[in-house]
């Protein structure tokens, strides 16, 4: 099954455009019953792919596992890998 991933690249460690330390930011979907989680090699073919020396996966994380913080506006709650490709 082939699924789109929305990613983006980044320059750490710099202000300057193409500069410093590039890394790939992945957006992953919530956990649900409809996207299956990737697996471990899954994200070892990613990273490889962008051959960047770091590659993160970030997820958003339904808010409701984790209880009712009385907040106006509740947080952002993320799942965040980071990954390295061998």
């Amino acid at each position: 099954m082939a699924e789109c991933l929305e990613f983006v690249y980044l320059d750490v460690f710099t202000e300057t455009p193409f500069k410093g330390n590039p890394l790939a930011i992945v957006h992953l979907p919530p956990p649900s019953t409809t996207h299956a989680a990737l697996t471990q090699a899954q994200k070892q073919t990613i990273a490889r792919e962008l051959n960047l020396s770091e590659t993160v996966f970030v997820q958003d994380l339904d808010k409701n596992l984790y209880g009712d913080q009385n907040l106006s506006v509740p947080p952002s709650i993320y799942k965040l890998l980071v990954w390295i490709p061998s």
